[in-house]
């Protein structure tokens, strides 16, 4: 995997694009939106292409909640998904009103790239929510690890993930389009989501 340090950080300079866990047991991938839910209601880890469709592979894996939490460990060895105060420090690093520094050179909505300074290379590749694909070309979204436990059949966190994502300036029509952004998307639960990973050294 590329690799880049970011201040003290040093991070894949990729998404991941891995279809087994650390221990080379296999992450099944998904092909429909029933399959999603399929995933989802039996929590099974999983991953698809953005629109299940791989000509989308450049942007690596979309994978879901269950994949990100496995205790077999999703990350390969060596290195981890970046915590919540992982990607606090980036933000702090970079600089919330940056983006662009996090933005790839090319690939962004009608020349919207960035200046790719970080050398993070991030890419639009959108995300799921709920088994539906959005914001391909304008969106860069990445999943955050935190401790999870089952508990009557719900997904309960310590700390709620808060993905980090940026996105083009034709997509929000505001002035925070070069801000660095965390939370979720959905209007659902965590776990109906699907984001790209990226991963720092352990």
């Amino acid at each position: 995997m590329k690799e880049v340090k970011i201040g003290q950080q040093l991070w894949t300079a990729e998404n991941l694009n891995e279809d087994t866990f650390a221990n080379g047991d296999l992450i099944y991938e998904i092909t429909s939106k029933e399959q999603w839910y399929e995933f989802i209601d039996s929590k099974k880890p999983g991953w698809c292409y953005y629109d299940f469709d791989t000509e989308n592979a450049k942007y690596g894996k979309i994978y879901n909640i269950y994949a990100v939490i496995d205790e077999r460990g999703l990350a390969p060895e060596g290195w981890l998904i970046p915590s919540n105060a992982d990607w606090d420090l980036l933000v702090e690093t970079i600089g919330e009103n940056n983006a662009s520094s996090l933005k790839n050179s090319s690939g962004w909505w009608m020349n919207e790239n960035g200046t790719n300074e970080s050398g993070f290379s991030g890419l639009p590749g959108g995300y799921m929510d709920d088994g539906e694909f959005y914001y391909k070309d304008f969106f860069a979204n990445w999943w955050s690890m935190e401790v999870a436990t089952n508990f009557k059949g719900s997904l309960l966190f310590d700390n709620e993930p808060q993905p980090l994502y940026v996105y083009a300036e034709s997509h929000s029509g505001d002035e925070t389009c070069n801000q660095i952004h965390r939370g979720t998307n959905s209007e659902y639960s965590i776990a109906a989501c699907g984001y790209y990973v990226r991963c720092m050294k352990g």
